[in-house]
């Protein structure tokens, strides 16, 4: 039996860059960090022919095939896993799918290295990390990039710059411990009860870059300019500017209209009139998770956002990326 635990994430700047779309004629940087919540994915032999995948609901089939599971199934195809002697693959995850917080990013990731341990082949991260991306853009075709995947692989607060031609670099942001404490006692999260598909509003993304929308690609370019920004921000232990730069980013974002409805704005300039620096909604889909940057008057910003129905999540970074925690 093989247990893998692999975190979720938060978008920290340039976020939307790591599309293929825009990264194969400008490039790419964004910044992301892992945090403490995370998939289980249990993968094991049974003794019994047959299949059986469990997630929100079971299946029980006798072919790959038959899987509806678009990840498992596209996984299982993509390493010629022998289900001769039967398999059981079960997850669970902390949060939904459709909360921006890179699920399905962290689900291949997961099964993927469950799967390479059961076949007694580990790899390393960086391998995982493409394996899944390959799987998500390649095989599945979701218009999704590489964030995802990458950060869950990695874990940590970390940098990524993608080539035109899809490599990606991986290093470490290069701040203080001081620097990290500020960020994860001032950086407030809250789950708005919105579940969204990122799918549809990145399709229509990928369908701009490809019509060569100039607007699109304009405020693409200019939330990559911000992540360059927020990084040398952070790097000199401003983080005050880092929360000043959020509300940057997001009055960017906000001109695509795809990702901000009347609610989600009302919210965020909540949270601004009641002590936030800037914020950010997680992921492409308009709802999920916001996180606020609160120096000051942290009390007051959790009464207003609970006073809207708000529920708060307390986390920390998880600096370990995907893991095996089981192989027996």
């Amino acid at each position: 039996m093989i247990t893998t635990r692999t975190p979720l994430r938060i978008p920290i700047g340039g976020g939307g860059t790591d599309l293929p779309g825009f990264y194969s004629k400008y490039g790419s940087f964004f910044i992301s960090a892992a945090i403490d919540y995370y998939i289980y994915i249990v993968v094991k032999r049974r003794p019994v022919r047959g299949i059986k995948v469990a997630y929100m609901q079971t299946e029980e089939v006798q072919r790959i095939e038959e899987i509806k599971h678009r990840i498992a199934k596209a996984a299982l195809q993509y390493l010629h896993i022998s289900v001769d002697r039967g398999l059981e693959i079960v997850s669970i995850g902390d949060f939904p799918a459709g909360t921006g917080m890179g699920t399905s990013g962290s689900y291949a990731v997961g099964l993927l290295n469950a799967l390479h341990h059961l076949d007694k082949n580990a790899v390393p991260v960086h391998v995982l990390a493409e394996e899944a991306c390959h799987i998500n853009m390649a095989i599945l075709k979701d218009p999704s990039g590489k964030q995802d995947e990458y950060i869950a692989s990695y874990g940590g607060i970390m940098c990524f710059e993608i080539d035109k031609q899809g490599k990606v670099k991986v290093y470490p942001l290069k701040i203080s411990f001081q620097t990290v404490n500020d960020l994860q006692n001032n950086m407030l999260m809250f789950y708005t009860g919105i579940s969204r598909s990122a799918n549809q509003v990145l399709a229509k993304q990928k369908e701009g870059m490809v019509s060569k929308d100039q607007k699109i690609i304009e405020n693409l370019q200019k939330i990559q300019d911000i992540g360059y920004e927020i990084k040398e921000a952070l790097e000199k232990g401003n983080t005050t500017l880092f929360g000043r730069l959020l509300d940057k980013h997001w009055r960017v974002k906000k001109e695509r209209e795809a990702t901000s409805t009347p609610q989600i704005n009302k919210w965020y300039d909540i949270a601004i009139k009641n002590g936030a620096l800037g914020g950010k909604i997680m992921g492409a889909g308009g709802g999920g998770f916001f996180a606020f940057y609160c120096e000051d008057k942290k009390d007051k910003l959790r009464a207003a956002l609970r006073k809207e129905g708000l529920d708060e999540v307390r986390f920390h970074f998880d600096f370990e990326g995907t893991k095996l925690l089981v192989n027996v």
